[in-house]
C-alpha cells in the first residue's frame, strides 16, 4: 500500500542517513588534507568522532587527523591521536601499522627537548622492520629511520653500520633488481640515498656537496 511505501522509504532515509553523513564527512576530510587546509581536515575528524567513535571510518580518519596534526608541528596531540588508532582493533593491520609508524614520526620529532622519545620512536622501527609486513622501499625507508634514532642517541657506530648495511647496500642491491627498462623509463619516480661521510667538492668555490646513488640513469 502507499502507506507502507512511505513508512519504508522514512525508515530507509533513518537507516542510511547517518552513514552518507559519515561518507560526506570522510570527503571532506580527505578533500581537506590533499588542498593542505591541515585545520579543517582535523575539524571534520573531530565531527566524525562524534558520529560514531568506533567506527572503521573514524579509525581512519584519526590517522589523517595525526598526519594533519603532524604538518602543523602539533606533535604532542598528533602521538595521542595515533596512539588511539594504532591500538584500535576496529583498524585493519596494514592501517595499525601505518599509525604506529607516524606516531614514532612524532616521537622523534620531538626528541630534541626529551631523549627519551628518541628511544621510544627507535623501539617503534625496530618492532615494525621485525614484523616483516613492510614492503623492500618500506624497509628501506624504517631501516633509515632506525639510523638517524641511533644517530641522535649518539650511538654513532651503531648508526653508521644500520645506514650502510642496511639502507645503501639494500637499495643498491633493490636497485640492481629491476630491468634496464625500469631504471631508464622516463615517467616514473626518481630515487636515491646519500652515502652518508661521502662529500663531493665544487671546484668553483670549495663547497662540499652530498653524494647520492640512485636507481635511474
Amino acid at each position: 500500500s502507499l502507506g507502507q511505501i512511505s513508512s519504508f522509504v522514512l525508515y530507509s532515509r533513518r537507516f542510511s542517513g547517518p552513514i552518507n553523513e559519515m561518507a560526506n564527512i570522510v570527503a571532506e576530510l580527505q578533500s581537506a588534507f590533499a588542498a593542505g587546509d591541515y585545520q579543517s581536515a582535523i575539524q571534520s575528524a573531530t565531527k566524525l568522532a562524534q558520529t560514531d567513535p568506533s567506527a572503521p571510518q573514524t579509525m581512519l580518519a584519526l590517522i589523517v587527523q595525526g598526519e594533519a596534526l603532524i604538518e602543523l608541528a602539533r606533535f604532542d596531540e598528533a602521538v595521542l591521536v595515533l596512539d588511539r588508532a594504532a591500538h584500535s582493533e576496529h583498524m585493519p593491520m596494514e592501517e595499525r601499522l601505518r599509525a604506529r609508524l607516524l606516531r614514532a614520526d612524532a616521537l622523534f620529532a620531538t626528541g630534541a627537548d626529551n631523549p627519551a622519545r628518541y628511544a621510544a620512536a627507535l623501539e617503534t622501527y625496530r618492532a615494525v622492520i621485525f614484523g616483516g609486513t613492510l614492503s623492500v622501499g618500506g624497509r628501506i625507508a624504517v631501516s633509515f629511520k632506525i639510523a638517524k634514532a641511533l644517530e641522535k642517541l649518539k650511538r654513532v657506530e651503531e648508526a653508521i653500520e644500520q645506514y650502510y648495511t642496511q639502507v645503501v647496500l639494500a637499495y643498491r642491491e633493490a636497485a640492481a633488481r629491476k630491468s634496464d627498462f625500469e631504471r631508464t623509463e622516463m615517467n616514473k619516480d626518481k630515487t636515491g640515498v646519500e652515502l652518508k661521510g661521502v662529500k663531493g667538492v665544487n671546484p668553483v668555490n670549495g663547497a662540499e656537496l652530498p653524494i647520492f646513488i640512485s636507481d635511474y640513469v
